[in-house]
Order: C-alpha cells, then sequence, then structure tokens
C-alpha cells in the first residue's frame, strides 16, 4: 500500500437556485413602496443563509418574515430563514419553522426535507420515524420518506427492516448513488452481503462521482464479503488512486483485512484490523467501515443526505 497516488478535489458550490424566490421578493418587493434600504439589509441575508448562520443573518431574515404581506412571502422567506437556521445546526429552531414551510403546499417538499434535518440533527429517530410514516400514508413511494424511515430504523437497529425501504428506493428511477451507498453499508453491516446490491453499482458507473474513493471502497467491501478478492483488491487500488487522506484513514485498511481473510492470510488480516482501530474515521463509510471489524461497537450509521 506504498507509492499511493492521490489528488484533492474541489469541494462543489452549495448555492442553490432555489433561494432565488427568497431573495427576490426581499430585495424587490411586491410593490415598489416596500423596496429601498429596508430591503436590501433584509436580502441579504436571505443570500448568505445557505452559507452562515449567524445569529444576525436569522435576526434579519425573522424580522423580515414579519414584514412579509402574503403566504407565499412568508414562505418564501420560511424557506432562507430554513437554510440559515440549518447553516446555524440550530435544530430546535428549525423544526418549527420547517413545519410552517411544510403545511404551504408550494414549498411542502422542501419543508419535509427541512424537518428530516432538524430530527436528525436532534437524534430524534423515533419522531423521524413517525414523521416518515405520516408521510408515507399519503405518498407511499415518496423517496424522502423512504430515507427518512430507512434512516430512523437504522438508528433504532432495525437494519432489516431498514433494508425493505433502501431496496424500495434503489430499485425505483428516482434513487441516486447516495441511497445506494447507504443500502450497500446497510447490507455490509447487517450480515447480509447482496450480489443484487453491487449490480446496481454499474448503473451509477458512469458519473463523476462514481470515481470517488468512497465508491470504490463501497464496492470492494461487498465483493470481499460476496468472496471476490480479487476484484476487491482491484477495487482498492482505485479507491487509493482516488483517495487523498491514502493509508492515514480506516478505509482502506478495513478492506485489505478483509481482503486477507478471503486469501487465509489470517496474520495479515489481523495487522490490518489493528492499523484500522488506530486511526481516526474522516467520515461516515470510515465509520461503518470500523464496524465491520468491531463487532463489539455499538451499531450506529449516519443519513448520506445531508
Amino acid at each position: 500500500m506504498q507509492g499511493t497516488s492521490f489528488a484533492v478535489k474541489d469541494a462543489p458550490s452549495s448555492f442553490t437556485v432555489t433561494l432565488m424566490p427568497a431573495v427576490h421578493y426581499l430585495w424587490s418587493g411586491v410593490v415598489e413602496s416596500t423596496r429601498g434600504p429596508a430591503a436590501i439589509t433584509a436580502s441579504a441575508p436571505a443570500l448568505i443563509g445557505p452559507f452562515n448562520g449567524s445569529p444576525k443573518a436569522i435576526q434579519l431574515l425573522t424580522e423580515a418574515r414579519g414584514h412579509a404581506t402574503s403566504p407565499l412571502e412568508r414562505s418564501q422567506v420560511d424557506f432562507a430563514l430554513c437554510q440559515s437556521l440549518e447553516k446555524g445546526k440550530l435544530w430546535s429552531e428549525l423544526l418549527p419553522c420547517a413545519r410552517r414551510l411544510e403545511a404551504n403546499r408550494v414549498f411542502e417538499r422542501e419543508g419535509f426535507r427541512f424537518v428530516v434535518k432538524a430530527l436528525i440533527g436532534q437524534e430524534n429517530w423515533k419522531g423521524l420515524q413517525a414523521e416518515a410514516e405520516r408521510k408515507l400514508k399519503s405518498s407511499a413511494k415518496d423517496s424522502d420518506a423512504l430515507l427518512a424511515m430507512a434512516t430512523s430504523l437504522i438508528h433504532l437497529g432495525e437494519r432489516e427492516r431498514a433494508s425493505q425501504y433502501l431496496k424500495a428506493i434503489t430499485d425505483s428511477v428516482y434513487s441516486g448513488p447516495d441511497e445506494l451507498l447507504l443500502e450497500a453499508w446497510n447490507c455490509l453491516l447487517n450480515g447480509k452481503p447482496d450480489p443484487d446490491v453491487l449490480s446496481k453499482f454499474d448503473k451509477w458507473s458512469n458519473l463523476p462521482e462514481m470515481t470517488s474513493a468512497n465508491y470504490w471502497y463501497t464496492v470492494g467491501n461487498l465483493q470481499a464479503a460476496l468472496n471476490m478478492p480479487d476484484d476487491a483488491q482491484r477495487s482498492l487500488i482505485k479507491a487509493l488512486d482516488a483517495d487523498y487522506r491514502g493509508v492515514s484513514d480506516p478505509k482502506p485498511w478495513v478492506l485489505a483485512s478483509k481482503i486477507n481473510e478471503q486469501y487465509g492470510l489470517t496474520d495479515a488480516a489481523a495487522a490490518a484490523r489493528r492499523k484500522a482501530a488506530s486511526l481516526s474515521p474522516s467520515d461516515d463509510i470510515a465509520k461503518w467501515a470500523l464496524l465491520l471489524v468491531s463487532p463489539e461497537r455499538k451499531t450506529e450509521t449516519a443519513p448520506l443526505h445531508q
């Protein structure tokens, strides 16, 4: 595992055009009398909401909501406010704001997503389960609700039930790579690696994000668990080529231990496990990987749709 090449990739921008309606109303107003210096002051925090959850930004948005003249305008401000509260990790304040947003049919989907984020932030898994159940009663195939249900069940220790909801997501045309990664790790941590899950990765093989290290670590662990050590070794090499942390992260060592187990190299597998346990995990997938070699640890996971 020496001489590995690596590259640091630019982080994607978090700006979304869905914020623009709130900015438009706060900046220009519905009528001419609402425009001016106050509108400029109010629109600034809406524009920086996704990037800065400062108390000042939240205060200005809250004041702007009080001056809103229509339900639609109030919801547009609530949308910006939810983004700012999420950025500030103010989960208890985000929840009621998200519920207000969800009550407007135009923003119902965005509102539910913020409700989910607030409950995840509070680690309120029973509450998340209840919200998912409520949503699924009215829309049985809603992907956000299915993922919320799966996430709650994973945290409640019901991985078997969670797998049913994850399968429903990844079998649909609306799923994405993140949902597939969660399904893969759930089945690995459930001790039931699924060849059908491995085959689903072919669907996303042409996407740029599927050249990431986490993609190859996930595929490699599935291959190793399915008695495909040669394929898993090739995936490990590809993962290391894309991993800027390289061997300073637990993920490659966990996968190396699984590959060595398949080859019957028990001493090498044990050494790799010890090395993995000595390193700090860089992300959720690293934490999940460590659970594969640390069965005594408490079962845990985290959502991928932050």
